[in-house]
């Protein structure tokens, strides 16, 4: 990670001028010489350590050695409406930072009019009882955390806290903003109305087959690539069950048309190790059924995120009883995610084929182990805290896995790392491609011609 790109990112979205403006538009200031709340909100976003998150807090606080000395409970009685609203006000313009970014996209993709694709799921946070009247879940007090998740910007666009008790699908919300992009849902956000609105707001959509479905087949694909019209007898309800073997391993594509409505959409099914994989598409057919299932896969993408949220962020250690308590520290929580994924984008964006990427994960966790370093970088803006911070990010962040594991987004981009030269081979044997790895700065110089 160069110290110059981690800088520039920390400062987009961390900015003390910009947490001075919102300090002072929502009144979280009243006596300067008591509270610096520059360094108090950078604590709160980089504070997420493994003894509670308002202790974690207050160690970055103190650790940055320009802040003046406070007491526990002086400290918590400083989690108010006001900062709440400065750290809302703060994540909603990382998000239009986000939004401001141009994905990232394979070509193939980009040939086919999609201009992102998104990701839509939810995140479950318990909170105690105390809360329950406030924030009701389905037992106890909880809330759930809606994200859109842009694949193309590794990063999220959009977020926003409700009650655990609320249902997901009523929270998806479709309309111009979402024109061109490629949504991937789960099967709790999966509906016939779904496939219409998508269908109306130019949105491409990508989801599984539900079990209770019974599509009605109006045309299949032969094994010559030829359309041919069907009765449109409605499909069995077992299909989401056959098995590999009884279907002898080939993939099917058929035009379909769902509900009473009768929607038109493409069915596309894939052989698995034991089942068959089924998804509901409206892309066209340049995309085949391999291609449509590969990219529900980039589901994943989200569920990986939330590990961030969870684990790298602290978002499960919540344990304040005031709701102004819990809605900071999720702000804080979401807002520090944001910044590991704007991290590992800009570092994915500018790295050499043969230096390996940032682990998200791994980078929150190094972040967590820091104790104010980036608080202190932001205060002094000294270039060798920024280079300290930037070796240690360097030396603890990076993804080991990265050759012999590429994830799904690799894939799809098509940046999957050739293999590097065997130990024993000699230099003459191994392919070009191979030469980054193993060879040194002279030979890759080489291969860029």
């Amino acid at each position: 990670m160069d110290s110059t790109a981690l800088r520039r990112v920390a400062q987009r979205y961390l900015s003390p001028d910009r947490i001075s403006e919102l300090a002072d538009l929502f009144g979280v200031v009243e006596r300067d010489r008591k509270k610096n709340v520059e360094i108090l909100v950078q604590a709160l976003v980089e504070g997420a350590g493994k003894s509670g998150r308002q202790a974690d807090a207050l160690t970055a606080y103190l650790a940055t050695g320009t802040a003046r000395p406070v007491v526990r409970g002086c400290f918590y009685a400083w989690f108010g409406t006001p900062l709440a609203m400065l750290l809302a006000g703060l994540a909603n313009g990382a998000l239009m930072a986000n939004r401001g970014v141009k994905p990232r996209l394979p070509k193939r993709l980009r040939k086919l009019g999609v201009s992102d694709i998104v990701l839509f799921d939810s995140e479950t946070l318990n909170l105690s009882d105390e809360l329950e009247d406030v924030l009701p879940g389905t037992s106890g007090a909880a809330l759930k955390i809606h994200k859109l998740f842009s694949v193309g910007r590794n990063n999220v666009i959009d977020y926003f806290v409700t009650p655990a008790r609320e249902h997901d699908a009523v929270h998806l919300h479709l309309g111009p903003h979402l024109r061109g992009c490629l949504l991937v849902v789960d099967l709790g956000h999966a509906s016939h109305d779904l496939v219409r609105r998508a269908r109306e707001h130019g949105i491409h959509l990508v989801l599984r087959l539900k079990s209770n479905w019974r599509p009605h087949m109006m045309a299949t694909v032969d094994e010559l690539g030829d359309l041919v019209p069907l009765s449109g007898k409605p499909l069995s309800e077992t299909i989401t069950d056959v098995r590999t073997d009884e279907l002898f391993g080939d993939p099917y594509d058929w035009d379909v048309e769902l509900g009473g409505e009768r929607i038109p959409a493409r069915l596309v099914g894939v052989p698995g190790e034991e089942k068959y994989h089924f998804c509901i598409t409206t892309l066209g057919r340049d995309c085949d059924p391999a291609w449509v299932c590969s990219l529900y896969r980039l589901r994943w993408e989200i569920e990986c995120d939330n590990k961030r949220d969870k684990t790298g962020s602290g978002l499960t250690r919540i344990e304040a009883r005031k709701l102004e308590s819990v809605l900071t520290l999720v702000h804080a929580s979401m807002l520090r995610t944001i910044i590991v994924n704007a991290l590992v984008e800009t570092h994915l964006r500018a790295r050499r084929t043969c230096e390996p990427p940032l682990h998200g994960l791994a980078l929150s966790l190094a972040l967590s182990s820091l104790g104010g370093h980036l608080a202190a970088a932001l205060l002094h803006d000294r270039p060798e805290d920024w280079r300290a911070i930037a070796r240690a990010i360097h030396v603890r962040a990076h993804d080991p896995n990265w050759r012999r594991r590429p994830s799904r987004v690799d894939r799809a981009r098509g940046i999957v790392a050739a293999p590097g030269r065997p130990k024993r081979a000699r230099l003459a044997d191994c392919p070009m491609e191979a030469a980054p790895y193993r060879w040194g700065a002279e030979v890759e110089r080489r291969c860029a011609f």
